[in-house]
C-alpha cells in the first residue's frame, strides 16, 4: 500500500473531508459508484484494512473489491496505445514485427497407432468412480489419468518415463542424476 496509496490520502478520512464528499467513515467505499467523490478512498490503507483483509470478508467479496482497487490504480497498454495519449505513436509501431512458421509434424504409421493405442486405454480410465455419498460425487475427473493424457499429447514416451521414474518437481532433480534415467528407456513399442 505505500507504493499505490497517493501522498498525504490519510486525510481524506478527516471528517472534514468525508462530508464534502458525503460519505460517512463506518461506509464501505467499494460500495460507491466509480464517480462517487468517496470512490478514491478505496484505495487508502485504511479502506483495504477494514474493508478487504479484514477477517469478516469472504474470499470472493474480498477479489471483487481488489478488482475495483486495481482498476483505479493499474495502467493498461495495449498494443494499439498511444505514447503520448492520443497523438503519438503506437506502442505496436515501436515493436519488432512477428514472424512465424507452422511445422506440422505428423506420426509415422507405427507412432499414429501407439499413441491411439495408449490415448484409448488412457481415455477410458478418466472418469472413475466416487464414493457415491449424498454429499458427494458418484463419478470423478482422475487427474493422475489427465496428467498422463497430457504427457502423451507431447510425446508418446513421456507417460511411460512418467510409470517408470515418477516425473514430479519434487524429485526430478534426483532423477535427473540417475544414469537409469538416460540409459534404460527404449520408448514406446520397445
Amino acid at each position: 500500500m505505500p507504493l499505490i496509496e497517493p501522498h498525504g490520502a490519510e486525510k481524506w478520512w478527516s471528517p472534514e473531508s468525508l462530508r464534502e464528499m458525503n460519505f460517512k467513515e463506518d461506509e464501505n467505499p467499494y460500495d460507491v459508484p466509480d464517480d462517487h467523490p468517496a470512490a478514491k478512498l478505496q484505495i487508502t490503507t485504511k479502506a483495504v484494512k477494514e474493508w478487504i483483509f479484514a477477517l469478516r470478508v469472504d474470499p470472493v467479496t474480498k477479489g471483487v473489491r481488489l478488482a475495483k482497487m486495481w482498476k483505479r490504480i493499474l495502467l493498461r497498454r495495449t498494443f494499439s496505445s498511444q505514447v503520448p495519449f492520443n497523438d503519438g505513436r503506437k506502442i505496436s509501431d515501436q515493436l519488432p514485427r512477428v514472424q512465424g512458421a507452422l511445422i506440422n509434424c505428423t506420426h509415422t504409421p507405427t507412432e499414429q497407432t501407439v499413441y491411439q493405442k495408449m490415448e484409448d486405454a488412457l481415455t477410458g480410465k478418466l472418469i472413475v468412480a466416487g464414493s457415491g455419498s449424498t454429499n458427494q460425487r458418484k463419478t470423478k475427473w482422475s487427474l493422475g489419468i489427465h496428467r498422463q493424457l497430457s504427457l502423451l499429447s507431447m510425446w508418446s514416451g513421456l507417460p511411460q518415463l512418467d510409470n517408470d521414474f515418477n516425473l514430479k518437481a519434487t524429485n526430478m532433480k534426483a532423477t535427473l542424476e540417475r544414469k537409469s534415467f538416460y540409459m534404460d528407456f527404449q520408448g514406446p513399442g520397445g
